[in-house]
C-alpha cells in the first residue's frame, strides 16, 4: 500500500477500534461476572451493559473529535515543517 492508501483509513480505522473496543469493554466483564457466579439475574446484566454502552457511546461523542483533531494538529504540523 502507498502512503496515501494508508492515510486514507487511518479515520474509519480509529472509528472501528473505539467502537470495537468499547463493545469488549462493556459487555466482557457482566458476561464473566455471570458466567462465574451462576446466580446474576440477566435482566441486571442486561441493563448493567446497556448503561455501559450508552455511556460510552455517548462519551465517543467528544472522544473521537478531539482524537481526530489532535491527528490533523500533528499532520499539518508535519506537513508545514
Amino acid at each position: 500500500m502507498t502512503g496515501m492508501r494508508k492515510k486514507r483509513f487511518a479515520i474509519p480505522l480509529i472509528f472501528c477500534f473505539y467502537f470495537f473496543g468499547l463493545v469488549l469493554v462493556s459487555t466482557l466483564p457482566h458476561l464473566l461476572d455471570m458466567t462465574k457466579t451462576g446466580i446474576s439475574d440477566p435482566e441486571l446484566v442486561a441493563g448493567a451493559i446497556s448503561e455501559n454502552l450508552v455511556s460510552g457511546f455517548l462519551l465517543s461523542i467528544i472522544i473521537l473529535p478531539t482524537l481526530i483533531g489532535i491527528w490533523l494538529f500533528i499532520r499539518n504540523k508535519k506537513l508545514s515543517g
